[in-house]
Order: C-alpha cells, then sequence, then structure tokens
C-alpha cells in the first residue's frame, strides 16, 4: 500500500483492502434503501420533469420561461450547476432553501416537489376536507379505538 492510499483510508492499514471495499458497497447499499435517499431521488425525478417541460416547444409561441438545462435553472435559482446536478442525480438531499428556490422558478410549492410522480404540466394540490370525508375519518377513528381496546383486552 503506498502513502496516498493510506492517507485516504487510514482504516486499510488494519483491514485487508477486499473488506474495506465490501463494507463501503454494504454502507452504500443501506444509504440508497433510507427515506432520506428516496426523498433525493423523487425530487431529482421531479425537477428532471419540470426541466423538460419547460424547454420551448418548437411551435409554441417564444416567451416562456427556458429551464431546461443545469446551468439555465442554476442561473434562475442562483445555485451551483453541480448541485443543480446533484440534486437532479438524487444523490444529495435539498434543504429548505434550495427547495424554495426550485420551485420559485417552477413557480410551484416547495411540498409539490417532494410529491413522487409529480406531473409537471398537473401539478398536485390540497384540498380541504369535505363533510363526508370529515365523517368517514370520524369513523376510522373509532374502529381504530375499538380495535386497540380489544388489543389490550387480550393482554
Amino acid at each position: 500500500m503506498d502513502n496516498f492510499q493510506a492517507l485516504n483510508y487510514p482504516q486499510m492499514d488494519r483491514v485487508f483492502p477486499q473488506t474495506w471495499l465490501m463494507r463501503e458497497s454494504e454502507q452504500k447499499a443501506k444509504a440508497i434503501e433510507s427515506p432520506r435517499h428516496k426523498t433525493a431521488i423523487v425530487l431529482g425525478v421531479n425537477v428532471s420533469a419540470l426541466m423538460a417541460a419547460s424547454a420551448p416547444k418548437p411551435d409554441a409561441p417564444k416567451g416562456g420561461t427556458d429551464l431546461s438545462s443545469n446551468p439555465k435553472l442554476a442561473k434562475k435559482t442562483k445555485l451551483g450547476t453541480g448541485t443543480i446536478s446533484r440534486l437532479r442525480n438524487g444523490s444529495v438531499n435539498a434543504n429548505l432553501e434550495t427547495l424554495e428556490a426550485i420551485a420559485k422558478a417552477f413557480d410551484v410549492e416547495p411540498w409539490q416537489l417532494l410529491v413522487p410522480m409529480m406531473d409537471p404540466n398537473n401539478a398536485p394540490v390540497l384540498q380541504a376536507a369535505g363533510d363526508s370525508e370529515r365523517e368517514l375519518y370520524k369513523q376510522f377513528k373509532t374502529i381504530a379505538k375499538q380495535v386497540a381496546s380489544i388489543e389490550n383486552d387480550k393482554d
């Protein structure tokens, strides 16, 4: 092992390199399974879809905002092109300020960027619960309490 490897991987002097590489790949696999990584992937897919939808169409009138490339989106959001690239690849999570900047650029709400499979031409909306939905919720709560009391009685 040369000095360069020892500087970059100080633990390698204690284990075989193959063992270290195996541990690193196991850690990456666990990270991919984490909810945080899944959120990063959803964000990346949605940002890419919004970017594609913002691309100018050949027959569309000029004047729309073209955010179809990393540099164009980076300029609009005042983020780095590397940051945009990492977000689109799902390799990093965005902080609140980044989410807000991207949402503002596409004229959507930050939470909409985190909805899986968001349709860029039909963004999700929140609706107030109606009377029938409130009644259904009350029924679910009542049933849940009954099931919990039955479970407690069994113990």
